[in-house]
C-alpha cells in the first residue's frame, strides 16, 4: 500500500504531531521507480518494485524546513518509518523533499505557522478536500472526515492544562474540549442535546473509520452515500465547535 498523504496525515493527527500533520496539507505526494526486486518474504517468482517518494512543497514553506519548520518535517519523516514498520505502508524506500515549481506554487493560507490550526479557513478546506474523496475514494473520504475532527478537538485542546495521549478516544477529547466551552445554548435542555448529538457523532465517526475507512485492511467497502453521511457530519461538527467561545471568552 502507498501512503496516501491523508493516511499519514490521519497517524500524525493520532500521535498528536500536529506540526507535522498541517505541513502535509500543502504538500503533493509524487512517487518516483527506483528497482524491481524479488522479495523473499512475498510469494516466489514474483517481481515487486519499490519507489521514491517525493514529497513537494511551495517554495516559501520548502525553504523553511532546515529552519522553523524542522520539527515539522521530521515528524512526517518519522511516520513514514512508522507506518512502513507497521507495515502499513510499503513500496518505498526513500523520502525527498523537494520545492514546487514557481508555476504551481501559489500563495497559501492553510498554513499560518503560530496561528490556530483549527480556523475556519482551515477546517473549511480540509472539508472541502475530503467531500473531493467521496465519489472516487469513500474509506479515503471517511478516513479525511475523522482527521478533520480530531485536529480540531486537538487544537482546541493544544495550549490548555486538559492532558490528553495519542491513546485517548475521539469521544473523550470530544468531552474534554467541551470542559473549555462555553455552553451550546443558554437553554439547559437545549445544551445537552447540543452535547449529546455531538458525543454520537464523534463516536460513531470513530467506529466507522475504523471499520470502513481506508487506515486498516478491511472487507468492508463503503457507498459514496454513507462517505457522504460522515463527512458532512463531521464536518459541520467541527465547525460548531470552532464558532462557541472559550468559557473564558464568555460575556
Amino acid at each position: 500500500m502507498y501512503p496516501d498523504k491523508e493516511l499519514v496525515r490521519s497517524w500524525l493527527i493520532e500521535t498528536n504531531r500536529l506540526d507535522g500533520a498541517r505541513l502535509l496539507e500543502e504538500a503533493v505526494f509524487e512517487f518516483q521507480w527506483a528497482e524491481t526486486f524479488f522479495d523473499d518474504h512475498r510469494p516466489a517468482g514474483v517481481e515487486h518494485s519499490c519507489y521514491e517518494l517525493e514529497i513537494f512543497l511551495p517554495v516559501p514553506l520548502f525553504q523553511r524546513l532546515q529552519d522553523d519548520l524542522f520539527r515539522a518535517k521530521e515528524q512526517v519523516d518519522d511516520a513514514l518509518g512508522e507506518l512502513k514498520q507497521a507495515e502499513t505502508v510499503d513500496h518505498v524506500e526513500g523520502v525527498i523533499w523537494r520545492a514546487q515549481s514557481p508555476s504551481a506554487s501559489c500563495p497559501s493560507k492553510s498554513i499560518a505557522w503560530g496561528d490556530s490550526p483549527g480556523s475556519s479557513d482551515d477546517l473549511t478546506r480540509a472539508w472541502e478536500k475530503a467531500k473531493a474523496r467521496i465519489e472516487s475514494d469513500p474509506k479515503g473520504a471517511i478516513t479525511a472526515a475523522r482527521t478533520l475532527l480530531e485536529l480540531q478537538l486537538k487544537s482546541l485542546l493544544s495550549g490548555s492544562e486538559v492532558e490528553f495521549s495519542p491513546k485517548t478516544s475521539q469521544t473523550d477529547l470530544y468531552r474534554a474540549s467541551l470542559s473549555l466551552l462555553a455552553p451550546f445554548s443558554s437553554d439547559k435542555d437545549c445544551h445537552d442535546a447540543y452535547r449529546n448529538l455531538g458525543s454520537t457523532i464523534a463516536h460513531t465517526i470513530t467506529h466507522v473509520r475504523r471499520i470502513e475507512g481506508d487506515a486498516h485492511a478491511s472487507e468492508f467497502q463503503p457507498t459514496a452515500e454513507k462517505a457522504r453521511f460522515i463527512v458532512n457530519v463531521a464536518g459541520a461538527l467541527a465547525l460548531l465547535l470552532g464558532t462557541v467561545p472559550k468559557k473564558d471568552a464568555e460575556g
